[in-house]
């Protein structure tokens, strides 16, 4: 299918047909040439979206094709490191508002 929508007016109009949807968004920098003060080997950026598409998939991972498998591997551990702190305060609340 990528090959079928591949021009700038193709992807618009095949987008132009779908709702947008609300989404969690992780970015990890592997280039050494954008590094900086703020933008490190350990940056982890999470934000919020609204991305066009109706798939109904819960998570979809979007890779360049230039990264390694190794580099992947690495940025997908650092997404969770930086997640699961977040993730185990949101059952502490839990836990607390239930009176656990």
């Amino acid at each position: 299918m990528a090959e079928e929508i591949k021009t700038k007016e193709k992807l618009l109009k095949h987008y132009s047909k779908k709702s947008p949807r609300y989404l969690k968004q992780y970015d990890i920098f592997t280039d050494p040439k954008i590094w900086d003060s703020v933008v490190t080997p350990n940056s982890v950026w999470m934000t919020e979206t609204y991305e066009l598409m109706n798939a109904p998939w819960s998570v979809r991972v979007l890779v360049n094709p230039n990264v390694s498998d190794k580099e992947l591997i690495k940025a997908l551990e650092k997404i969770k490191s930086a997640i699961k702190p977040a993730i185990l305060k949101r059952f502490q609340s839990l836990m607390i508002s239930v009176g656990l």
